[in-house]
């Protein structure tokens, strides 16, 4: 149904304008009255739902950027407390070398210096005992020699001249 009617090209006092009539205006009634009818019933509920959910999507991105942020900051917590317990592993492994290096010198040094007191124990040892046996050696060769000479002098030494004839060749 068409509201207004063009003018026949035959009338005169037509301009070939929309001619205004009732109906037209019952048409506009009933255009805005499906229109408001539309607005309360289908779009305004259409409108506070699409509201709501931006509402909730708005309050759940604010959230989800809330949880973000604290993971952020989690995280970035967590990471300084990795690299402060790094850096005291480094720190508590550096001082355990240097402790291990200082127990391995003063051990190195300690056998050194017992090294070194057994040595020269072992060479005084030695010593004595080279002397010892050089005495005895002298002791015996002198023995020899007045064994053999009282043999070859056909004459008997008694012991306690032996000893005395031995103990002045020893000293000499």
């Amino acid at each position: 149904m068409i509201a207004a009617t063009a003018c026949p090209a035959d009338v005169p006092q037509c301009s070939g304008l929309l001619d205004v009539n009732a109906t037209l205006l019952v048409e506009l009634g009933v255009f805005l009255l499906t229109a408001y009818t539309l607005w309360r019933l289908v779009w305004r509920p259409i409108i506070g739902i699409l509201e709501k959910r931006d509402r909730v999507l708005a309050t759940g991105a604010e959230a989800a950027a809330e949880a973000e942020r604290r993971y952020n900051d989690g995280l970035a917590e967590v990471q300084s407390l990795l690299e402060l317990a790094r850096a005291e592993a480094r720190d508590v492994l550096a001082e355990t070398y240097r402790s291990a290096n200082t127990a391995a010198e003063q051990v190195r040094g300690t056998a050194h210096t017992e090294a070194r007191k057994i040595t020269e124990a072992a060479l005084e040892e030695i010593r004595r005992e080279s002397d010892a046996a050089v005495a005895s050696l002298r002791l015996q060769a002198h023995t020899l020699a007045v064994t053999a000479a009282s043999r070859l002098l056909a004459v008997d030494l008694d012991e306690a001249r032996f000893v005395k004839v031995a103990a002045e060749g020893a000293s000499e």
